[in-house]
């Protein structure tokens, strides 16, 4: 009997880098089975539930009002990814991992769990080749209408976008006040600055800061409330406006978190224009944003950027030659880039030198 020839590499999947490959791939194919299970633990507020004690799922069911076979499936297929531990037989506890879908802890990222599985958001994602095939934004698409209009329209839909946008601020907020020096500076402009919870933390950090919260009016007044309900009345203060027409000029520095990546280069050009218009000579601007790494290395930075194309008319994340491009057709010059634990970026700029 003659031996069998031996098979193509290219098509058998039998030795073990292929099975491998496509073990990888499968995992790959199937992620957004983990990502909608992931929203909905969080939906149902699992991780809370389990915060003090592992539970039996029957009890955790009746809890979280889940039918307990159902939830039982749900645990396991997350435990194999690593979220939850099934420590006896349908008795189930937080693994770090899951701990961090738990409302209650700083690093908190249930809110931004919360928001990926919205049934508005899924659609989005769901018409990604839309966005690829056209350069154009899949959301306008899918839903008939911008991602900003829905957000003015829908409060609950606001609600689970600003709390998704909470949980992601407060990690790199920490980071920011650990990775930057900010003793250099008398005064602060937060641009953007939302409901001012960075400012808040820039002052218990830097007793001799100064720090203005700049935002459109509603936000603004919301970032007043918060300041005087943490008694900070004497060290800040929050301004409204639109960045895209005129900012408090003459502080020291110019924050600005999360902010660029939302726009098209044209406009956001046209905002650092306008932060360089207030700004003095010797005034820095630091902006807060995911910087796309080169290589092929895992980047948290690439997978936003696409959002950012499913979501967005034109907003999009940068590598830091087009941080530096954009920030010389404002007439700044980028003088360093500043790694911090979340890993977003601090990118400091100035005037040229």
């Amino acid at each position: 009997m003659s031996a069998l020839p031996a098979a193509s590499p290219k098509g058998d999947l039998t030795g073990t880098a292929e099975r491998r490959e496509a073990g990888m791939l499968l995992q790959l194919i199937a992620g957004r089975w983990i990502s909608q299970a992931v929203c909905v633990a969080a939906n149902l507020g699992i991780a809370d539930h389990l915060a003090d004690e592992s539970k039996q799922v029957d009890v955790l069911a009746r809890e979280v009002g889940a039918a307990p076979d159902a939830l039982q499936r749900l645990l396991r297929a997350l435990a194999s990814a690593g979220v939850f531990r099934e420590v006896a037989p349908r008795h189930w506890a937080l693994s770090p991992c899951a701990a961090l879908l738990r409302s209650d802890v700083p690093s908190s990222l249930r809110g931004l769990a919360r928001f990926l599985g919205t049934s508005r958001h899924y659609a989005a994602w769901g018409a990604l080749e839309h966005s690829v095939r056209n350069g154009t934004q899949a959301y306008r698409h899918t839903h008939g209408e911008e991602f900003w209009q829905t957000l003015a329209d829908s409060p609950e839909f606001a609600e689970a976008f600003n709390q998704s946008m909470t949980s992601v601020a407060q990690q790199f907020y920490a980071a920011i006040v650990s990775a930057y020096d900010f003793s250099a500076f008398e005064t602060l402009v937060d641009v953007g600055g939302g409901e001012g919870e960075l400012v808040l933390r820039l002052l218990e950090r830097w007793p001799r800061l100064l720090a203005t919260v700049f935002d459109l009016p509603e936000a603004a007044a919301a970032a007043g409330r918060r300041i005087a309900a943490r008694g900070m009345q004497h060290r800040a203060r929050a301004a409204g406006g639109s960045f895209f027409d005129a900012i408090p000029g003459g502080a020291d520095a110019y924050m600005l978190t999360h902010v660029i990546h939302n726009w098209n280069d044209e406009l956001a050009a046209k905002i650092l224009t306008n932060v360089r218009g207030a700004m003095r000579d010797d005034s820095i601007v630091l902006l807060g944003e995911q910087v796309i790494a080169t290589g092929n290395a895992p980047d948290f930075a690439k997978l936003l950027d696409l959002e950012m194309l499913v979501l967005t008319d034109g907003g999009r994340e940068r590598t830091a030659d087009d941080f530096e491009r954009l920030l010389a057709a404002a007439g700044l010059e980028l003088r360093r880039v500043v790694n911090t634990a979340s890993g977003a970026k601090i990118l400091e700029a100035g005037l040229p030198r």
